[in-house]
């Protein structure tokens, strides 16, 4: 795992969320325990994150990352919110900070600042 200090990093672990899920399954299919609970708290940092976003910078979120693993298209999510396009990506940039906040200086599960 990554530390995720940045946007770049943390929009590449918001695209793997889902992955992440599997890699929980896995580790724990492979008695790795250990790993598989690493995985269970970020998962669970990234999810609290989220939660504590407002509803629109949630739906930005989720549908880009959660739901589009990085691929859904901001024209079509600003769209389906009813927003401009650079309205999507100010919400995006402002939500993407607040996670970062939340989740910067952490590796692995654990805070190394």
């Amino acid at each position: 795992m990554m530390n995720i200090n940045n946007k770049k990093e943390l929009e590449n672990l918001l695209s793997d969320y889902k992955i992440l899920h599997k890699k929980v399954k896995d580790f724990e299919i492979l008695g790795n325990e250990e790993e598989a609970n690493k995985y269970k708290i970020l998962i669970a940092r990234i999810d609290n994150a989220i939660d504590s976003l407002s509803e629109k910078e949630k739906a930005i979120i989720e549908l880009r990352y959660i739901e589009g693993m990085g691929r859904q298209s901001w024209k079509l999510i600003a769209e389906s919110l009813y927003i401009s396009n650079t309205r999507c990506h100010v919400i995006k940039n402002r939500a993407l900070e607040s996670i970062i906040k939340l989740l910067g200086g952490y590796k692995n599960g654990t805070k190394t600042v």
